[in-house]
């Protein structure tokens, strides 16, 4: 993968609308296991929550390697 393809991407404008958006989805997701007794419907809700922390640091790990 091409990091400066990657760069461009989380240091654009629309990058912070990205952040917010899996911010409110993992908000979300919290609830959803915390409301939900079914063991199929929380590991699906934790395997999203572990996605969006993943691409949420993206950002950071690429400012760490080029910095």
């Amino acid at each position: 993968m091409d990091i400066k393809k990657l760069m461009g991407l989380v240091t654009s404008p629309a990058w912070q609308t990205f952040e917010e958006y899996l911010e409110e989805d993992k908000d979300m997701t919290i609830k959803r296991v915390m409301n939900s007794s079914d063991d199929k419907e929380i590991a699906k809700a934790q395997g999203r929550f572990a996605l969006a922390e993943q691409v949420l640091n993206i950002r950071t790990l690429l400012i760490n390697k080029n910095g």
